[in-house]
C-alpha cells in the first residue's frame, strides 16, 4: 500500500506514526555523533527539512522518548547496536524561535525568556538546581531566562566585531559622552566594514527592513546599559510610538530618545534632511512628555535622529 506524501510536517513522531512518506535521514545522527564537533550549524534554504531534522535528533536522544524503538526501527540508524543502546538516554533541551514574532524588543525578550524557561523545566533536575534560591516561584524562571536572553543578544552583537572589544563599546562610549561626531564615525565605519546590502537595503523601496535591522542592531549594542538605564522600544508616549528610549535610573544621567528613518529619495535631498525628519517627529508626537511627567527635566532629555540609506548613516542631535 502506498504512503501519503505529507507537506509541511515538522514533527518526526507524527510522520512515523502516520506512516507518511519519509526519506531516511537517520544516518545523520551517526555522522553528527561521530564528528566530535562542539557546535553544528545547519545552513539550508527554507522548507529544506531543518526543523524536522532537529525533531528527529531530539526524539532519538531525549529521555522523554526512552524505549521508543518504534520511531527508528527499520531505518539506517537502527542497524547499529551501539546506537540502539544510545536512544533515549540523554536530557535534551529543544528550542525553536520560529514563532517569536513580537513587535518590540521588550516583548521579544519576554517571549524568548518564556521559551527558555519552558525548555529548562522539561529537563529533569532543573528545579533541584534552582531550589537554592529558596521557595520556587515562577518569576525565577523568567528573571533568570530574561537575563540569559540579554546575554545572548550581547554576545551575538559582540561576535560581529571579532576580538576588538573597543569596537563593540565605541558607540556606547560616544552616546554616554554625547559625542555626535564619534557616534557618526562609529556607525558609518561599522556599517561599511560589517553589514551587507542584504541587511541594510537600497533606498526607500525597502524602507521597513533596513530600519528594523538598524533598530535591532542598536538595541543589541545598548544591552550593556540595562544597569544604568531602563531601555524600552516601540512604546507609546505622547501622540505616537517612539523607536528607542533610555530612561536613566540615576538623576545624574540624561534621558535619551532615538528615532530611526530610512531616506526617501523622492522627498529628501540628503541624509541630513532625513535625520531632521526623525527629530521633527520626536517633537511633533511629543515623545518626551512621558519623561517630563516622570520628573525628568526637559533640558536633561537628549534627542537623536538617525538617518539610513544602505550603508550610509547620519545622526543628528535635536534640541
Amino acid at each position: 500500500m502506498g504512503r501519503t506524501v505529507g507537506i509541511g510536517l515538522q514533527d518526526y513522531e507524527s510522520i512515523r506514526k502516520e506512516r507518511v512518506f519519509y526519506v531516511d535521514k537517520t544516518d545523520f545522527i551517526r555522522e553528527w555523533w561521530e564528528s566530535g564537533d562542539s557546535v553544528t550549524l545547519l545552513t539550508r534554504p527554507r522548507r529544506f527539512g531543518k526543523t524536522l531534522t532537529m525533531s528527529m535528533m531530539e526524539q532519538f536522544f531525549s529521555l522523554k522518548y526512552a524505549g521508543r524503538a518504534d520511531l527508528f526501527e527499520g531505518l539506517a540508524i537502527w542497524e547499529h547496536e551501539k546506537y540502539r543502546l544510545l536512544q533515549g538516554t540523554y536530557p535534551v533541551i529543544s528550542l525553536t524561535f520560529a514563532n517569536v514574532k513580537e513587535k518590540d524588543y521588550r516583548t521579544t525578550i519576554q517571549r524568548i525568556g518564556q521559551l527558555l524557561a519552558s525548555g529548562y523545566l522539561k529537563v529533569k533536575g532543573y528545579r533541584v538546581v534552582t531550589s537554592k534560591f529558596g521557595e520556587w516561584r515562577p518569576e525565577y524562571e523568567l528573571s533568570l531566562t530574561n537575563f540569559e536572553v540579554r546575554i545572548m543578544f550581547r554576545n551575538m552583537v559582540h561576535s560581529w566585531f571579532g576580538r576588538s572589544a573597543s569596537d563593540y563599546n565605541g558607540f556606547i562610549k560616544a552616546l554616554l559622552q554625547d559625542d555626535l561626531e564619534a557616534m557618526n564615525a562609529y556607525m558609518n565605519r561599522i556599517a561599511l566594514e560589517t553589514f551587507s546590502y542584504f541587511d541594510t537595503g537600497k533606498g526607500a523601496e525597502k524602507q521597513a527592513d533596513p530600519e528594523r535591522f538598524y533598530h535591532g542592531f542598536l538595541l543589541g549594542l545598548m544591552v550593556d546599559l540595562t544597569d544604568r538605564y531602563i531601555i524600552t522600544s516601540n512604546r507609546e508616549s505622547g501622540f505616537g510610538r517612539y523607536d528607542v528610549m533610555l530612561r536613566p535610573r540615576s538623576k545624574e544621567d540624561d534621558a535619551v530618545i532615538l528615532e530611526f528613518k530610512v531616506r526617501s529619495t523622492r522627498k529628501e535631498p540628503g541624509l541630513e534632511d532625513t535625520a531632521q525628519r526623525a527629530l521633527d517627529q520626536i517633537g511633533e508626537k511629543g515623545y518626551a512628555k512621558g519623561l517630563i511627567a516622570e520628573g525628568v527635566a526637559a533640558e536633561r532629555i537628549r534627542k537623536y535622529g538617525f538617518a539610513f540609506e544602505g550603508k550610509n548613516v547620519f545622526i543628528k542631535k535635536g534640541r
